[in-house]
């Protein structure tokens, strides 16, 4: 069973990034309204388009590490947008479903799975 554990264990820390980020659009689609006028720092009130455009990229970037679909783009993103949130979650901590060291961890999670690939039962394109 230990000649399994390199396979498996990318497969695990991508279903953990997938819930994570689902999570995350299901509490931004719950605060879809409060989400839209809250003013960020650099970008000031996103508004409502914008807000269904962070739900749907954020959805997809969980789909993309449930499926292991492009694991390295997804990874790459994920790091970024955990990142961004992280910084984020100190000025709304009622908007963001997790707090700053989840961010953290979650972040990476993602730079883990840059360097490590998607592991078994993915649909990534091999190099």
């Amino acid at each position: 069973m230990l000649f399994l554990g390199p396979a498996f264990a990318p497969v695990i820390l991508r279903i953990a990034a997938g819930v994570a980020f689902m999570v995350m659009a299901h509490t931004y689609w719950k605060h879809k309204a409060e989400f839209s006028k809250a003013k960020f720092p650099i970008s000031g009130a996103v508004g409502m388009p914008a807000t269904w455009l962070f739900i749907v990229l954020t959805g997809l970037l969980a789909l993309s590490f449930a499926t292991g679909f492009y694991m390295q783009i997804a990874a790459i993103l994920g790091f970024f947008g955990a990142i961004k949130q992280w910084y984020f979650s100190k000025s709304h901590p009622h908007l963001f479903p997790f707090q700053g060291f989840g961010y953290f961890l979650l972040a990476a999670i993602c730079a883990a799975l840059f360097i490590l690939g998607a592991g078994g039962f993915a649909f990534d394109l091999p190099y």
